[in-house]
């Protein structure tokens, strides 16, 4: 809190990408809820999820592209501009009956706005580190990650109360006007931004194609070279293998059960991420103050243990007592996010940052995206129960697995 209250750079910097966090959860749930309503919900969310998977793994491509691109604080804003008219135009393709078509069609255009998006954020990711000096940085990381958990939570929060009100295209404009307020942000803050720019050393711009892949390899090779970083990038595998389907699993699974529904199937979706959120929170305040002791490896292993918890409870079709192991895993993910953030943030170059950034994500990502599919598609043919019982089984491999290896403890 600190350090957002004297930064004052930062201050603003942090802000923007809140407001681009917010309309991106406003509309993420109406998404959901539309592809609900399909003849087939599982079909429907199943592409919707597509179109938030692919662009997470283009992230490499992307980042390279960043690290090599000049005008990164113009891009900023023009990306504000451009995904507040791809936005527009989703609000106008919304209107009428939900149909395939008209899913297929946002689904496209969710996938451009989100492509311009990781172009854009990688590369100011090496911003940080001459926005916030070294020593505030896991302060600056943890607080951040809180405000941008809690902002994702009010998006959620807002789009459920409001579906009931207003339109799915209402909601896609709502969000439009959050990309064109953070383009206007970026132009009040434009010259200190441009002056961090300057600080940035500067990549070798690729003649080719080729080289540019040749250049992505190499960063990987330099990446996985990384002996500190691999365990961490295997427990951040297996959580995200674990976790990253879980809302589409949920909007599938209360479409065929309305009777475990509250209200609504966006309603329900928003008290799991609201306890999430509370509980992602507490593991941000409260482990930095009294949990240092826990070492990453027990932290570790009670997420996975609590996702276990999670989907043993989907076996018997039961939402409700999930939550209990959801928001365990929550505590413990908010506990080791900044601890990890602030060391992985510390030990890239700046030059390469978006590329190896985009290469710690492309691997954290590519599989579990993979993991994710297969799981949706699982649960559209053989139903909750079954698909449960399979992801129980990788579970319990992934608490054998790091029980007996010991190396995440020596990662500092």
């Amino acid at each position: 809190m600190n350090i957002f209250l004297k930064n004052k750079l930062f201050r603003r910097y942090a802000s923007i990408d809140w407001i681009s966090t917010f309309g991106d959860a406003f509309f993420y749930l109406a998404l959901i809820t539309y592809a609900t309503h399909l003849a087939n919900p599982g079909l429907g969310v199943l592409i919707v999820s597509i179109s938030e998977i692919f662009p997470r793994v283009l992230v490499l491509i992307t980042g390279a592209l960043a690290d090599e691109s000049e005008n990164r604080v113009l891009n900023y804003l023009r990306s504000g501009v451009a995904r507040g008219i791809i936005y527009t135009v989703v609000g106008f393709v919304l209107l009428g009956q939900p149909s395939y078509i008209g899913l297929v069609i946002v689904a496209i255009l969710n996938v451009v706005s989100d492509l311009t998006g990781s172009f854009v954020h990688a590369g100011l990711a090496a911003f940080i580190k001459f926005i916030v000096p070294e020593d505030d940085m896991e302060e600056a990381m943890g607080f951040d990650q809180s405000i941008s958990t809690m902002t994702n939570l009010l998006g959620n929060f807002a789009g459920s109360a409001m579906l009931g009100l207003f339109s799915y295209s209402a909601l896609a404009w709502v969000n439009a006007g959050s990309f064109f307020l953070v383009a206007i942000l970026v132009r009040l803050i434009f010259k200190p931004l441009q002056e961090v720019e300057a600080k940035l050393e500067k990549s070798e711009k690729s003649e080719n194609i080729k080289q540019l892949i040749s250049g992505i390899w190499k960063t990987m090779i330099e990446l996985l070279k990384m002996k500190m970083l691999r365990p961490l990038l295997i427990l951040i595998v297996t959580i995200n293998s674990l976790g990253m389907g879980i809302g589409s699993i949920l909007a599938i699974v209360l479409a065929r059960n309305p009777s475990q529904q509250f209200h609504s199937i966006a309603w329900t979706i928003s008290i799991f991420e609201a306890v999430q959120v509370v509980f992602g929170i507490s593991g941000n305040i409260i482990g930095p103050m009294f949990l240092k002791k826990v070492s990453n490896r027990a932290a570790g292993l009670l997420i996975i243990f609590g996702l276990g918890v999670f989907f043993g409870s989907l076996v018997f079709v039961k939402v409700w007592p999930s939550l209990i192991g959801l928001s365990l895993s929550t505590f413990f993910v908010g506990l080791i996010s900044p601890r990890f953030s602030a060391m992985i943030t510390k030990m890239i170059p700046t030059a390469k940052m978006g590329t190896v950034v985009a290469g710690m994500t492309t691997i954290q990502l590519l599989i579990p995206s993979l993991v994710s599919l297969v799981t949706l598609s699982a649960l559209s043919a053989f139903g909750i129960s079954v698909t449960s019982i399979g992801v129980l089984v990788f579970i319990a491999t992934g608490i054998i697995y790091f029980s007996i290896d010991k190396s995440l403890d020596k990662v500092e």
